[in-house]
């Protein structure tokens, strides 16, 4: 696995093409998956060391993904995003094992600053 590799997992289609762009920018090498079902089957077929999620999902959301992934494998990285800084519950993603947190909207630069963290 390349050492900056991460996994990016949203359920908008514009989000996902943002952020892919931001981190192969980066230095990233990039795999997108369109909502959390999504999300879990590419990261059970092929785990990154690094995960980026929203939390707001139809069906699987960022939080069971989290836990899912966790599971899997308890040293994989996993960042959480929200728009809803409201609904965004730090104490239940600490929890569950996130290691870092960014509410949207969020500059590019400081995305990467957040995976850098959560990566080390």
């Amino acid at each position: 696995m390349p050492e900056k590799e991460i996994l990016i997992v949203d359920d908008e289609q514009m989000i996902l093409e943002m952020l892919e762009q931001i981190l192969i920018a980066a230095g990233y090498t990039v795999r997108a998956a369109l909502g959390g079902r999504r999300g879990l089957e590419e990261y059970e077929k092929k785990p990154a060391k690094l995960v980026l999620t929203d939390i707001k999902m139809p069906g699987v959301d960022g939080y069971h993904l989290l836990k899912k992934i966790k599971e899997i494998n308890a040293d994989t990285r996993v960042v959480l995003m929200s728009g809803y800084s409201n609904d965004f519950s730090i104490r239940e993603a600490i929890e569950l094992g996130a290691d870092e947190f960014i509410v949207k909207p969020f500059r590019g630069s400081d995305i990467v600053q957040v995976l850098e963290a959560a990566a080390e």
